[in-house]
């Protein structure tokens, strides 16, 4: 399972990264788990804010966290969640001014 979320990494690390073959192994990753891993969860979340689908985006944090615990969590997890449910609610905003 670890060389399968590395793997996702070293994709994005390319001179031509490739987000789609890096989620390819993430999902690898969580299946492997058994749906368990923290780390692909989070990555899948990620993948979902870059492509604008935050919905999924969120539900895929709220799974990382709760599979990771408050151990897992750190002060810079912490902040990419916070930037992250501003930019929902950004976009939640404009889509409900539209």
């Amino acid at each position: 399972m670890k060389s399968l979320l590395s793997s996702g990494i070293k994709w994005l690390q390319t001179d031509s990264p490739n987000l789609e073959l890096a989620k390819k192994d993430w999902e690898k990753a969580l299946l492997v788990s058994g749906n368990s891993s923290a780390s692909a969860l989070w990555n899948l979340a990620i993948y979902y804010w870059s492509k604008g689908e935050v919905e999924k985006a969120d539900e895929f944090f709220n799974k990382s966290n709760d599979r990771g615990g408050e151990d897992w969590i750190d002060s810079k997890k912490r902040n990419i969640i916070s930037k992250f449910h501003l930019e929902k609610d950004r976009i939640q905003l404009e889509n409900k001014n539209d």
